[in-house]
């Protein structure tokens, strides 16, 4: 198992590994759904309740209902996508350039927004029903958080008093606390307040 992922409100796990998927009831543990895929899947998410979003060889996302058995090719990019999160009806794509993709879902993929705020490449991404959030672990204090309302950069943090050091990962959860891992093992909470 490389990649995994949870819907909690249909009790599915999303399980990967590099050329198959499987979605896995959480209650039963019986799998619901299996599917060989061409191509070596590096990443996966889901958007919705119904919908799920596979990555392929860095370059490609497919998009997946699994209940009405269409794939949907997403994202095709001549650059590199590094990493991506999906959730309350949205999909965050960081690319290799630092350039974060912002799409929403209704029946299809619209690209709302591309921000492209940090110059090196997107490593993590959070995401809750009011903010998203990206890093590269390249670069001390390479990090921004997103208002998803206006997808406007939420302006003066960090600051030069933030001590955040290099970031391998993001959490946040859904009363607005932000927690940022660094590559030195340390996990710091903020609350986000605008």
């Amino acid at each position: 198992v490389l990649f995994t992922d949870i819907n909690l409100s249909k009790s599915m796990i999303l399980v990967c590994s590099a050329t198959e998927y499987s979605l896995v009831d959480i209650k039963s543990l019986k799998i619901i759904k299996q599917n060989q895929f061409i191509g070596k899947i590096t990443g996966c998410s889901f958007i919705n309740e119904n919908v799920f979003v596979l990555g392929c060889n860095g370059q490609s996302l497919y998009c997946f209902d699994p209940l009405k058995n269409f794939k949907l090719p997403l994202f095709k990019s001549e650059t590199m996508h590094s990493v991506f999160k999906g959730g309350y009806g949205y999909l965050i794509v960081g690319i290799a350039n630092g350039f974060i993709k912002v799409f929403q879902f209704r029946n299809n993929f619209e690209l709302l927004k591309t921000i492209d705020n940090l110059t090196t490449e997107i490593t993590s991404i959070g995401l809750n029903s009011k903010y998203f959030s990206y890093a590269s672990k390249w670069k001390p204090n390479c990090i921004r958080i997103v208002d998803l309302d206006s997808l406007n950069v939420i302006q003066g943090w960090p600051n030069l008093k933030t001590k955040l050091a290099r970031v391998s990962s993001i959490y946040i959860n859904d009363v607005d606390t932000i927690y940022i891992g660094s590559c030195t093992g340390v996990v710091n909470g903020y609350k986000i307040i605008q």
